[in-house]
């Protein structure tokens, strides 16, 4: 997410944070609810806390470099879910745009934690890209 014009962020998502990161087609799946609330319960610790998180949404407002997109030379790879919530889609596509050469894959049915729900998708393309 670039920041300023370049970026749709809604920073007053409220609602579980499963639902948050993740469609209701993956939370629906045998286990997958249950997995994930487990796995969330074991990384607590490391989550961010209120003042963390006060800050991050700071960032997030503050943050703007969408006028330096177009400098990018680096072979670039930008990934996003479709069903992303707290981050749109529509982000990745305004980079893509942006970065010339830049290669964008949209993960079907995959929110926020999609590092987490599609593991196995992700390191395929990445390892692809980075081949």
């Amino acid at each position: 997410m670039a920041g300023g014009d370049c970026s749709d962020f809604n920073p007053n998502l409220q609602g579980n944070l499963l639902d948050l990161l993740f469609p209701a087609s993956y939370l629906a799946i045998s286990n997958n609810r249950k997995n994930a609330e487990d796995f969330f319960r074991k990384t607590l610790p490391y989550h961010s806390q209120s003042d963390g998180y006060i800050r991050q949404l700071q960032a997030h407002h503050a943050h703007d470099i969408c006028n330096l997109l177009q400098g990018i030379k680096a072979p670039t790879l930008i990934m996003t879910g479709d069903s992303d919530l707290v981050i749109p889609p529509v982000n990745s596509n305004i980079l893509n745009n942006k970065i010339s050469g830049s290669e964008l894959k949209i993960i079907k049915e995959a929110g926020h934690g999609l590092g987490y729900s599609h593991v196995a998708e992700i390191a395929k393309i990445i390892t692809d890209f980075l081949s």
